[in-house]
């Protein structure tokens, strides 16, 4: 099959991109062959080296650092200039490290956050207790004036 290498390259990006069905479709269309050879002719291409400096764990430790500081937009883009994939797939990824992940990110000012989430605890049970006592209170209200009403009929 004669295959230009700017098909070749897109079809690699493609690959790439975990798009391979795309990267199929272009060679079909291009070389007007049937599907099973674009498909044979698909997996034949080398795989393109990973242009990422660093490992798998490290990647993800860095994102996570990013995401720790609240810039996923940075993990994001960091993410897609190490992986060489599209925008959507990094956004993805990031997304996906957030739901799986999300136990080990924790926020910057930790014990402020902390003392904010102590606060906010202490006013919700001050809040219910009170709530508790009114409610008490409103009872007890009412059975002592039903007991008048009885008394003194």
């Amino acid at each position: 099959m004669n295959i230009s290498s700017e098909i070749q390259e897109k079809a690699r990006l493609l690959i790439k991109g975990n798009r391979k069905i795309e990267a199929i479709k272009l060679v079909k269309d291009y070389s007007k062959c049937g599907l099973k050879e674009a498909k044979d002719y698909v997996d034949q291409l080398p795989q393109p080296i990973s242009t990422s400096k660093i490992s798998s764990d490290n990647l993800d430790n860095q994102l996570l650092q990013f995401l720790a500081e609240d810039k996923k937009i940075n993990a994001v883009k960091f993410y897609k200039d190490e992986t060489g994939l599209g925008l959507a797939e990094s956004l993805a990824y990031v997304d996906g490290l957030i739901n799986n992940q999300h136990k080990e990110i924790k926020p910057q000012n930790i014990r402020e956050t902390d003392i904010q989430n102590l606060v906010e605890q202490s006013a919700e049970g001050n809040n219910s207790n009170l709530k508790s006592f009114l409610l008490k209170l409103t009872m007890g209200l009412i059975l002592a004036i039903a007991l008048i009403y009885f008394i003194l009929k």
